[in-house]
């Protein structure tokens, strides 16, 4: 469970790499990094998620140009700087509820010393990073897969080619997306 100050701690530094943000890139890669971080802190179906998904940057380079990256900033600029000051004010409201949200994934291993690991992961974490890393009909695509009639090592194997597909930093990127969560990043840890 993730204290009051462990919440402030990390959404502050999510507040001081907003700074050096400069590109839409940077801050998508950034909204994405801290929303994890807001799942970890408050569930992924908390009000608090959703709105970090609402802030955008983006370029638009029809008639006249725009870009919203500056915009974008100062709106999530304000939106960690009140989720600080909440957690300050008010404590950590809502706890993960990981039974209520997703599916938990419970992995006991024994070995001949009789010592045992436990390793508690929220696949959403998984679904969620895969979502963000993917196009719409890139989700459809894998999704055919796994919903198809083969059997479980060809699903895999069209599963891995399809990821491949789409490029190379894709799957690194869901990697990283994943180990990089607070909440799987302290488990992980632990185990090395």
């Amino acid at each position: 469970m993730i204290t009051k100050e462990q919440a402030i701690t990390s959404l502050q530094k999510k507040l001081e790499l907003i700074q050096v943000l400069g590109t839409v890139e940077d801050f998508n890669k950034w909204r994405q990094s801290t929303k994890m971080t807001l799942i970890s802190i408050y569930g992924a179906t908390n009000e608090r998620v959703l709105e970090l998904s609402r802030i955008e940057a983006y370029r638009d380079f029809g008639f006249g140009g725009t870009e919203r990256v500056l915009e974008a900033k100062d709106e999530a600029q304000s939106f960690i700087g009140g989720l600080i000051e909440d957690c300050k004010d008010f404590g950590l409201l809502q706890k993960v509820d990981s039974k209520k949200d997703g599916v938990n994934v419970n992995v006991n291993q024994y070995n001949n010393q009789n010592q045992s690991t436990n390793v508690n992961v929220n696949l959403e974490l998984f679904i969620e990073a895969i979502k963000d890393e993917l196009k719409g009909g890139q989700v459809k695509e894998l999704k055919a897969i796994l919903d198809g009639d083969e059997e479980p090592e060809q699903k895999k194997k069209s599963f891995v080619e399809k990821i491949k597909s789409f490029g190379s930093d894709v799957a690194s990127n869901i990697l990283a997306n994943v180990l990089t969560n607070p909440q799987v990043y302290e488990q992980v840890t632990g185990m090395f």
